[in-house]
């Protein structure tokens, strides 16, 4: 009998005719961009993005951006992050969750991390506080699609004066307590790269409810130091007409999208439920989980390479760990001991990467079921072997 394996898998994309048409309403006739500097509008699908991406997320502005790393750097701008001022940030993100605040001469301070959400651990704030000065601003990510402990980090945050940003590329229309991420915060960044639930090519869209920090942001993308009134310095971070088109048509069917990817998430814990050494990465209470990556830890390291070895073979495109540790990658002093052992123990799936039917997602099973049988044979077989060593001596 033939051992089951995935074969190729497309890559996952949802453009199709509904984007196709709005660019080329675009090309019939509309400047390919509508802004001018210092002046916060754009062209008309900037300000129909700016629209509805408000109303589907429920907040009073959003401005469209090049990327999310532009909106994460637009952000710490607005704030006024500077040299001198601290950064406080997790380990376990993109790099430019911590690049935005550094290129700025700020000081950057790592907090490790929980292993429920695997977001900022609220309990190391405090203590931290004790070592460092208080930060000028919490950069928090929403990790693989789901919520961090955003209602405690801004609870603390209000205590102490320090705003919190959102990374939320990874996450749109997650929920926690029922409230969008990427909205808790007092800025909330969405990314639309490539690669994501939705996606425009490149591109990023700023959130927030503050009257002051919208007008920054909108200065910031569109060299705010034109304005008439009020001008604050800017860059040119603007997003295209083109690309807004396409980021409509996406957000339109946005929710849609995201359900067929959770529904993949979930169906990959039910898959490993019953194998006592893998926990998976699933909803937290009180919490929807997106699925941008599908995540699961394993008790030891060997027992995730062996995981991960046997799902490549049979064609599931898993790996060990996420991505660089950014405490290592910037040079940081700071301790980080449950991210180093969490990124030792994780195997991650990307979700939004592949074009998984329903055949897909019954092989996936047979194979998980398999793998993790052979290891688990090959786990009492070595057992055993012990034993009869221990008692033959």
């Amino acid at each position: 009998m033939a051992e089951p394996n995935l074969g190729f898998l497309q890559r996952f994309s949802t453009i199709n005719n509904s984007e196709a048409n709005n660019v080329l309403d675009v090309l019939g006739g509309r400047p390919l961009s509508g802004y001018i500097g210092g002046n916060p509008k754009g062209g008309y699908w900037i300000e129909r993005l700016t629209e509805e991406w408000g109303d589907a997320f429920e907040v009073k502005y959003a401005a469209p951006c090049n990327s999310a790393t532009s909106g994460l750097l637009a952000a710490c701008m607005a704030i006024g992050v500077k040299a001198g001022d601290e950064v406080w940030t997790t380990p376990y993100s993109m790099s430019a969750t911590a690049a935005c605040a550094k290129v700025l001469g700020a000081w950057v301070r790592f907090i490790d991390i929980e292993t429920d959400r695997f977001g900022i651990d609220p309990g190391s704030l405090a203590p931290a506080v004790l070592a460092k000065q208080t930060p000028k601003a919490i950069i928090v990510t929403n990790l693989f699609g789901h919520p961090a402990r955003l209602h405690a980090i801004k609870r603390w945050c209000d205590e102490h004066d320090v705003i919190l940003i959102e990374d939320n590329a990874q996450s749109p229309f997650a929920t926690v307590d029922g409230e969008h991420t990427g909205t808790i915060g007092d800025i909330g960044v969405f990314s639309l790269n490539v690669h994501k639930h939705i996606q425009c090519g490149e591109g990023g869209v700023i959130v927030t409810n503050d009257d002051t920090l919208a007008h920054r942001l909108q200065c910031i993308i569109n060299h705010g130091e034109l304005a008439p009134s009020r001008p604050f310095i800017g860059l040119n971070l603007r997003m295209t007409e083109p690309i807004a088109a396409i980021a409509c048509a996406q957000l339109a069917k946005a929710k849609e999208i995201i359900e067929g990817r959770r529904e993949i998430g979930l169906a990959m814990c039910d898959m490993v439920k019953d194998v006592p050494w893998i926990k998976a990465h699933g909803d937290q209470p009180g919490c929807k989980h997106v699925y941008y990556l599908w995540s699961a830890l394993t008790d030891t390291p060997p027992r995730l390479y062996e995981l991960v070895a046997g799902l490549n073979r049979h064609g599931i495109p898993a790996r060990c760990g996420y991505a660089p540790l950014l405490h290592k990658l910037f040079k940081s002093d700071d301790n980080c001991p449950v991210v180093e052992d969490v990124d030792s123990r994780i195997v991650v799936f990307e979700v939004c990467a592949y074009d998984l039917r329903q055949r897909h997602m019954g092989a996936m099973r047979e194979i998980i079921k398999r793998v993790t049988g052979e290891i688990d044979e090959d786990r009492q077989s070595g057992d055993q072997q012990f034993q009869s060593t221990i008692h033959s001596g």
